[in-house]
């Protein structure tokens, strides 16, 4: 038994019910137990795992679990600006606050161990916001688990990271085998000689339940195979991704070796992509042609746009997916976007000259007349 406010309790079962939705667990349960005057909350996956604990009053001793969604209705529906009683009365979890008011809560007989941390043997610090804004600029170049890529591959459905044991910069990469990304990570460190892959989902939902705002303590076990994230109240483990990241960047281009720069505008080219996919939603393929030594955006009978770009090199026809290219170029936040590229079927590299930190590729399309 323990009392704790409505609303920090609402903000603690919401989050941890973003993050277990998010981390794709199926049938999801939700552990509460006490220790001491301290109460954790947490959920265990295969992949992951989430804790956090909040101080408070506790009378009594309570270890019971409940099921993710049970959990969320039930505080959601809870009155704001009150003192809730949480105590076990049978088979069932009741929230209790006034004189006779209660919402009570189904309990299942789960009894998973509870989360073990386990021990780190090397840790870093990451700035407030880090991990956030790399979730949301890698993951999107992830394979999905779901997709055919992702199920050969498992080892490519989340970001990779790698400290170089010379320089000391970390690189971050992400690749679907259709499109790929290498960032520069200059705010963050990372461990020599642990090249490590964590799944996406796993990142997201740690993203649910640590705030952007603090600093994050990372650790790795021994064996490098678990990470630990540290902020605050909140604690979670994921597990990294068995196998080996592709070497990505053997197929980066340099401006240097580039037979052909085409120069847009950043957001022009994004606004070209979104017209294609209106124009041709089940097949939005942007195809772009040397007309009368003029370039154009064509789409086969149905749109021939000129374009009014700069060009250096010797041009040619070549065709990308319209939707992948859109999203490579709106990772970028420069005025201007350069696509470097050496044959029509040969990986398109994308960067933008105002910033090194970043390079991005995307693979071409066989060109259909």
């Amino acid at each position: 038994m323990f009392k704790i406010k409505s609303e920090e309790l609402q903000d603690i079962i919401s989050a941890m019910a973003k993050s277990a939705r998010k981390a794709k667990l199926g049938e999801r349960f939700i552990f509460i137990k006490t220790y001491g005057n301290e109460v954790s909350f947490f959920y265990n996956g295969d992949d992951i795992s989430v804790e956090k604990r909040v101080q408070t009053t506790v009378k009594k001793e309570l270890d019971v679990a409940t099921t993710v969604k049970e959990m969320d209705v039930k505080v959601g529906a809870l009155p704001s600006e009150e003192d809730i009683t949480v105590e076990l009365k049978g088979n069932q979890l009741q929230l209790k606050w006034g004189r006779k008011s209660s919402i009570f809560v189904d309990t299942v007989k789960e009894t998973l161990p509870l989360l073990e941390i386990p021990e780190t043997v090397r840790t870093v610090k990451w700035p407030a916001g880090s991990l956030h804004g790399l979730t949301r600029i890698m993951t999107p170049y992830a394979a999905l688990r779901t997709s055919q890529r992702g199920s050969e591959r498992p080892c490519i459905c989340g970001p990779n990271f790698e400290k170089d044991g010379l320089t000391g910069n970390v690189f971050v990469r992400a690749t679907d085998a259709f499109r790929a990304i290498t960032v520069k990570a200059d705010k963050i460190d990372w461990f020599e000689g642990a090249q490590l892959t964590l799944d996406s989902d796993s990142l997201h939902a740690i993203c649910d339940v640590i705030s952007g705002e603090t600093e994050v303590e990372i650790g790795i076990n021994d064996l490098n195979s678990l990470v630990v994230f540290k902020s605050g109240n909140t604690t979670a483990v994921a597990r990294t991704l068995v196998g080996n990241f592709p070497p990505l960047d053997k197929n980066y281009l340099q401006m240097d070796k580039a037979v052909a720069k085409w120069f847009f505008d950043r957001q022009d080219l994004i606004d070209l992509c979104r017209r294609i996919r209106k124009l041709s939603p089940q097949n939005p393929t942007l195809t772009f042609v040397i007309k009368e030594e003029k370039p154009h955006a064509v789409i086969p009978q149905v749109l021939e746009q000129q374009l009014g770009i700069a060009i250096e090199g010797s041009p040619f026809d070549f065709a990308v997916h319209a939707p992948y290219l859109e999203m490579v170029a709106s990772t970028f936040r420069s005025e201007e976007v350069v696509l470097l590229l050496t044959s029509g079927l040969a990986p398109i590299t994308v960067i933008s000259e105002e910033s090194n930190d970043i390079q991005t590729l995307v693979l071409p399309k066989k060109i259909v007349t």
